[in-house]
C-alpha cells in the first residue's frame, strides 16, 4: 500500500475501517470453533474463552477501556465527559448454538466496536488531533488493524458508549438462556439461573466457584459477584442492537437492511401426552390409546390455530357457534388470526418419544410450542385456543395430556425516536428501509424493557386514498375534517382523540404521527398532495389557533420537510407570504419555530441536554444543518424574501436580527447578514465592470469616488420597499453619465452628503433614548434639502421605518477591485507575452484605485489569494502568477513581508503546490535581499 495511502482521512480510510475490519474479524472469529466440521462455540468452552479475549484486544485497538467481567462477558467502555447523559449500550452475544452461523450474534459485535472506532476517528478529526496518529493511519496495510490508543481519543466523546459481547445468548451449556445480558441487567438472580445445570452435572454457581470461568479467577461468592454486574437502573440511555435477520422478508425484498420496530413477545409450552404402552401388532386400532397419534393431532390443532383454520376449530363452539376471541375492541374469528395478529407464528421444534421403538405403541410423547407476537392480548387468546384445543384432543383420544407455561416474555416496542433516525440514516445513505413487523429476541429484550410504544400504523382498510386524501390528514392533524376557520365540521359526529393539535408542541411528542405520515406516503406516494393541501389550510387559518396550536402546526410543518416526506416546498411555503397573515405576526412566529425545529432536526431526541448542557454543540448542529435550510428556501423560492415574513412595521434588518438572535438562530441571522454583504459586493462589482470597459474610459479618480461611495454607503430602505441600494446606484450612474458629466468634485459632493447622513443616523439610531421615526425622516429629508433635492428626487416615502445597513468588509472590496482589473483584460487571441503586457498595463491605470484600497498587510494579502484563485481557474493565466506578482511588488501594491508570508502559510490550496514552485526564484531572491540589508545596516 502507498504511503499516505489514508492521509486526509478520505474514503478509504472509512471502508477500512467500516468494512475490510469487520470483515476479517468476522471470518477470524469463525474459525474458533470447539469443532472442525462445524461452527460449534458454547459457553465456558476453550473456544468460547479464545474468542473473549480475540474481542477484547479488538475493543483496545478502538480506543476503549475493555474488560471481562465474572460471567464472561466483554465490555469496551468510552467514558464521555458527560455522565449525565447516560450510556448508549451496543452490543450482542458471542456464543453459538451447535452448528452455528457465524453472522448470528458477532456480527453485531463486530460492526460497534468498528463503528465505536469510526466515531474515534472522526472526533479526533474535529479536534485536529489526528495528526498524532497520522503516521499509523498512513502506513496500515488492508491486513492490519487501525491501532487508537486509548489516551488519543479519551475526553473527545460528550456520551459514554459501553459495547457489550453478552458471553452467553443461546442457553447451550446450561440450558437456560440470556445468561449475559441478565447479568447486568440485574435479573439473573431473579430467574435463579446461578443453580442452572450443566450436561456435567455441575450447576452455574460451582463452575465460577471453582474454575473462575473466562477469567480463570477463582469467584468464592458467584451470588455477590452477579450482583455487583448490574448497571445502574436509569445508566443506559439507549440499547441499540445489529443483528443477521433471521426470517426471509429483507432476502425476498431485495433490500440489504432493515429497522426493527418491535421484537415479539413469545410463550414456550410444554406438552406432555401419555397414553397406554403395548404391542404395535396385538391392539386393535379403535382399542388404542396411542399418545403418538393424539400428539400428531393436537400438533396440528395447534398449526391451525395459528393459521386461522376453521377446520381446526370447529369443534371448539359454544351453545353451536363459532368461537370468537376478543383483542382489545377487535373481534376477530379464528380464520382471521394471522393477520390481526401482526404475523403471529408457532413452531412446534422438539419431539421426544417413549421407548421410541418401531414396534411399539409409545407410552409418553412430550413436545414443545412456540408462540411469538407482537400484540400481547392477542397472543395470549391464541394461547388459550391452542392449550385448549390440544386438551379436548385429547380427551377424545382418551389420553392424558398436561400444557406447562415454561417461558414467557412480553412484546418490546422499539423508541420510536431511533426507529426514525436509523430509518433516515439508512433511507439517505441511497439505500430502502423496511420496518420488520418482529424480531427474534435477542440480547435487547433483557437489557431495556422499558422503550417506547412503535410508530402506529394503519390496518389495510378498504378505503379510496386518492378520493378522502385531504380528509384523511385533517383528521390526524385536528381530529375531524376541517371547515373555515380551523374549525371542525359542523357534521362532524366523532373526533380522533389523539391527533396533532392534542399532543404537546415539542417534536418528540409530534414525532409518532410524522412517522405514520412517513409510512403512509411510502405506500401511497400520491397522498403527499393531500399533506400539502392540509398543511395549506392550516396555514391560512393560523390567526384563530393561539400561540401553542400555531406552534404545533410549524413544528409538524418542519418537521415534514426534515423528515423528507416528499412535499413540494414551494406548493407549503409560498402560502406564508399572505399580507394578512404577515400583518398580524402569524407568520413571524411561525417561521421561527420553523427554523428552530428545522435546524436542529438531527438530533430532536439530544435537544433538551444540548440546550442545558452543551450550547456550542446546539449551535454546530444549527450550522450543519443551515445548507439544506437554505436549499429548502430556495426551492421555495423565499429565500431573497425573508424580510417579507416580518410585520411591516418590523420589517427591517435590525430587527430581523435582534428577533432571530433572540430565538436562539444566530446561524441563520450570520448567514442573512453574509448574504445582504454578497448582493452588494455584486452590485459593487457590476458597477466597476461597466465603468473600467467604458468608452472612453472613467479616471481613476471617478471610479476610486465610486467604491468609496459604495463601500462606505449607509443602504437606505424604506418599509414600502424603496432600494437605498438602487438609489444610490441610479443616482452615481445620472452623474457619471450626465452630459456634460458631473465634475469629480460633485461627485465626491454626493457621496460625503450620504456618509453625513450615515453618521447622523447611527447617532439617532442608537442614542438612548432613541429618536422617533419621525424625527428620523425629518432629518434625512434636511439632509437632502442641504443638497437642494427634493424629496421626490431621492424617493422618499411616506414611511414609519428607516434601516440601516453597513457598509462592505474591506476584503471584499479588494477582491472585487481585482477581480474587475483582471476581467477588463482582453485574453482571447493572445499569447502570454501580449496577455502580460496588457495586464501591465492596466494595473499602471489602476494603481491609484487599487493603492487607495489595499492599505495593510492583510488586504495586500487578499489581493495575492485573489489572484491566485483567479490564475488557478484560467490556464491563460496560470504561468503569468509569478510575473503579475512581480509586478505588483514593483508598484508597491504588496510588500515583501506579505508576499513571504504568502509563500510561507498563506496561500490557498487551489495551484498551491504548482504556484509555490513558480513563486521559489523570486522568494529566494527576497531573501537574498534581505539579508544584503542587514549586512549593510551593520
Amino acid at each position: 500500500m502507498p504511503t499516505g495511502f489514508y492521509a486526509g482521512m478520505p474514503g478509504h480510510v472509512w471502508k477500512h475501517v467500516l468494512d475490510v475490519e469487520p470483515n476479517r474479524h468476522l471470518q477470524q472469529l469463525g474459525e474458533i470453533s470447539e469443532s472442525d466440521a462445524v461452527l460449534t462455540r458454547t459457553y465456558f468452552s476453550d473456544a468460547h474463552m479464545k474468542a473473549a479475549h480475540k474481542i477484547l484486544r479488538w475493543m483496545e485497538q478502538a480506543g476503549m477501556t475493555a474488560y471481562i467481567d465474572a460471567i464472561g462477558n466483554v465490555h469496551g467502555v468510552v467514558e464521555g465527559s458527560n455522565p449525565e447523559l447516560g450510556e448508549l449500550l451496543v452490543g450482542s452475544h458471542y456464543d453459538t448454538v451447535v452448528d452455528g452461523g457465524k453472522f448470528d450474534g458477532a456480527m453485531g459485535l463486530l460492526l460497534a466496536i468498528s463503528a465505536v472506532k469510526a466515531v474515534h476517528l472522526e472526533a479526533l478529526k474535529r479536534a485536529n488531533k489526528l495528526s498524532m496518529l497520522q503516521w499509523a493511519i498512513d502506513n496500515v496495510s488492508p491486513d492490519e488493524d487501525i491501532d487508537l490508543p486509548i489516551r488519543a481519543v479519551k475526553g473527545l466523546l460528550s456520551g459514554s458508549i459501553r459495547v457489550v459481547g453478552f458471553c452467553d445468548e443461546e442457553g447451550i451449556r446450561f440450558k437456560s438462556t440470556f445468561l449475559g445480558s441478565r447479568a447486568i441487567a440485574g435479573t439473573l438472580l431473579k430467574h435463579n439461573q446461578l443453580a442452572a445445570r450443566g450436561a456435567d452435572g455441575r450447576t452455574l454457581e460451582e463452575v465460577l466457584a471453582t474454575s473462575g470461568g473466562l477469567t480463570g479467577v477463582v469467584v468464592p461468592n458467584p451470588t455477590e459477584a452477579v450482583q455487583a454486574l448490574a448497571l445502574k437502573p436509569g445508566s443506559v440511555r439507549h440499547y441499540v442492537e445489529f443483528h443477521i435477520e433471521q426470517g426471509p422478508q429483507l432476502e425476498a425484498a431485495g433490500l440489504a437492511l432493515g429497522v426493527v420496530s418491535g421484537i415479539a413477545g413469545q410463550t414456550w409450552l410444554a406438552v406432555s401426552v401419555e397414553g397406554v404402552q403395548n404391542h404395535g401388532g396385538t391392539v386393535p386400532m379403535p382399542l388404542r390409546k396411542d399418545p403418538m397419534a393424539a400428539a400428531a393431532e393436537a400438533i396440528t390443532a395447534v398449526e391451525g390455530t395459528c393459521l386461522g383454520s376453521s377446520d381446526a376449530l370447529g369443534e371448539l363452539s359454544v351453545e353451536g357457534e363459532a368461537l370468537v376471541c376478543t383483542v382489545g375492541s377487535i373481534k376477530v374469528h379464528p380464520n382471521q388470526m394471522a393477520v390481526a395478529g401482526e404475523a403471529l407464528v408457532c413452531t412446534v421444534g422438539s419431539i421426544k418419544v417413549h421407548p421410541n421403538q418401531v414396534n411399539i405403541i409409545p407410552k409418553w410423547v412430550n413436545f414443545t410450542v412456540d408462540v411469538r407476537c407482537r400484540r400481547e392480548e392477542f397472543r395470549q387468546e391464541v394461547i388459550a385456543l391452542a392449550e385448549a384445543r390440544i386438551q379436548a384432543v385429547c380427551a377424545r383420544r382418551g389420553v392424558n395430556c398436561s400444557v406447562t407455561r415454561t417461558h414467557n416474555a412480553p412484546p418490546v416496542h422499539s423508541d420510536s425516536r431511533l426507529v426514525a433516525k436509523l430509518q433516515e440514516a439508512v433511507h439517505s445513505d441511497g439505500r430502502l428501509v423496511s420496518k420488520l413487523q418482529e424480531a427474534d429476541a435477542a440480547d435487547g429484550v433483557s437489557v431495556e424493557k422499558d422503550l417506547e410504544a412503535g410508530v402506529k400504523v394503519l390496518d389495510s382498510a378498504e378505503l379510496d386514498f386518492s378520493r378522502y386524501a385531504d380528509t384523511l390528514f385533517e383528521v390526524l392533524f385536528a381530529g375531524g375534517r376541517l371547515s373555515t376557520g380551523g374549525n371542525l365540521a359542523d357534521d362532524q359526529k366523532e373526533k380522533l382523540a389523539f391527533n396533532v393539535l392534542a399532543s404537546d408542541a415539542t417534536p418528540e411528542a409530534l414525532l409518532p404521527y410524522i412517522k405514520v405520515f412517513q409510512s403512509l406516503i411510502r405506500r401511497r406516494p400520491f397522498l403527499v398532495k393531500g399533506l400539502e393541501a392540509t398543511l395549506n389550510k392550516f396555514i391560512l387559518s393560523l390567526e384563530f389557533y393561539d400561540e401553542a396550536g400555531r406552534k404545533k402546526i410549524a413544528t409538524a410543518t418542519a418537521m415534514a420537510f426534515s423528515y423528507k416526506l416528499g412535499c413540494l416546498p414551494e406548493n407549503v411555503l409560498q402560502t406564508l407570504l399572505n399580507d394578512r397573515l404577515v400583518a398580524k405576526g402569524s407568520v413571524m412566529g411561525f417561521v421561527t419555530t420553523f427554523f428552530q425545529v428545522f435546524l436542529q432536526k438531527e438530533n430532536l431526541d439530544d435537544l433538551v441536554f444540548l440546550q442545558k448542557e452543551n450550547l456550542d454543540d446546539l449551535v454546530f448542529l444549527q450550522k450543519e444543518n443551515l445548507d439544506d435550510l437554505v436549499g429548502l428556501l430556495t426551492k421555495a423560492r423565499v429565500v431573497n424574501r425573508l424580510l417579507d415574513f416580518m410585520p411591516p412595521s418590523k420589517r427591517t434588518l435590525e430587527d430581523f436580527n435582534a428577533h432571530f438572535n433572540e430565538a436562539g438562530l444566530g446561524p441563520l441571522v450570520e448567514w442573512n447578514t453574509r448574504r445582504e454583504i454578497d448582493t452588494k459586493v455584486a452590485e459593487l462589482q457590476e458597477g466597476l465592470e461597466k465603468m473600467m470597459s467604458a468608452d472612453p474610459p472613467h479616471s481613476s479618480a471617478d471610479i476610486i469616488n465610486f467604491v468609496k461611495s459604495r463601500k462606505a454607503e449607509q443602504v437606505l430602505c424604506f418599509c414600502e420597499g424603496a432600494s437605498g441600494v438602487a438609489e444610490m446606484q441610479e443616482g452615481l450612474e445620472k452623474m457619471m453619465s450626465a452630459d456634460p458629466p458631473h465634475s469629480s468634485a460633485d461627485i465626491i459632493s454626493f457621496v460625503k452628503s450620504r456618509k453625513a447622513e450615515q453618521e447622523g443616523l447611527e447617532k439617532m439610531m442608537s442614542a438612548d433614548p432613541p429618536h422617533s421615526s419621525a424625527d428620523i425622516i425629518s432629518f434625512v429629508k434636511s439632509r437632502k434639502a442641504e443638497q437642494g433635492l427634493p424629496d421626490a428626487d431621492v424617493g422618499l416615502p411616506d414611511a414609519d421605518v428607516v434601516r440601516v445597513l453597513w457598509g462592505l468588509p474591506d476584503a471584499d472590496v479588494v477582491r472585487v477591485l481585482w477581480v474587475c482589473v483582471m476581467r477588463s483584460v482582453a485574453l482571447t487571441g493572445k499569447n502570454q507575452a501580449q496577455i502580460l503586457q496588457t495586464i501591465v498595463a492596466k494595473v499602471k491605470a489602476h494603481h491609484k484605485l487599487l493603492g487607495t484600497f489595499v492599505t495593510n498587510a492583510k488586504l495586500e494579502l487578499t489581493l495575492l489569494v485573489t489572484l491566485q484563485v483567479l490564475c488557478y481557474e484560467d490556464n491563460r493565466l496560470l504561468k503569468l502568477f509569478s510575473d503579475i506578482v512581480k509586478l505588483l511588488y514593483n508598484g508597491d501594491l504588496v510588500g515583501e513581508d506579505t508576499i513571504q508570508h504568502w509563500h510561507k502559510k498563506g496561500s490557498h490550496p487551489k495551484g498551491r503546490n504548482v504556484f509555490l514552485k513558480d513563486m521559489e526564484p523570486f522568494i529566494k531572491w527576497l531573501e537574498e535581499a534581505e539579508e544584503e540589508d542587514d549586512e549593510e545596516d551593520e
